[in-house]
């Protein structure tokens, strides 16, 4: 049913391209050659780290190397991206959701380590257990969702699984 639905209306998101692969379906050549097309176009700059994250979960999905798509290192992009904290906690969690989705290669001296984001996080828990989407603003559960799930392979670090506990 979902083959169907993207064969006769596209792909619309990255997201969407993640559920067709979760469904077992291939992704359509189309969809890689445009967003090649889209990259190059874009000289692979994109204003928010979240559509770097949304770019690398699309490709892995699709099996494609993201660290080395079209020219470009969207892996490194991520990591080493100076707008990281911009959209709050939701771009530190794709973040990580990200680079776990490949379990890509993160240099030491990178701006965002897989510890630096986990570390992020954790910090940000409030003290009711549950994440907001920046400081000062309201509890959410999509947040907390999200996070749960980037710290999900972490869970062994006992101070994650205590924030996990909460």
């Amino acid at each position: 049913l979902a083959d169907k639905y993207f064969t006769t209306n596209g792909i619309q998101d990255h997201m969407a391209a993640v559920a067709l692969n979760i469904v077992g379906d291939e992704l359509p050549k189309s969809y890689i050659e445009e967003l090649k097309k889209e990259i190059i176009d874009r000289d692979g700059v994109y204003r928010n780290v979240t559509d770097y994250e949304k770019i690398v979960l699309s490709l892995t999905s699709a099996n494609v190397d993201a660290s080395s798509f079209v020219g470009y290192d969207l892996i490194e992009k991520i990591y080493n991206n100076d707008r990281m904290t911009i959209q709050g906690n939701n771009g530190v969690a794709y973040a990580l959701i990200a680079l776990d989705s490949g379990n890509y290669e993160i240099p030491s001296n990178a701006k965002w380590t897989r510890e630096a984001l986990v570390k992020y996080l954790l910090n940000e828990q409030l003290e009711s257990g549950v994440w907001s989407l920046a400081p000062n603003s309201k509890e959410s559960i999509d947040i907390t969702a999200m996070i749960l799930t980037a710290l999900a392979p972490y869970q062994d670090q006992e101070n994650v699984k205590s924030a996990i506990n909460k």
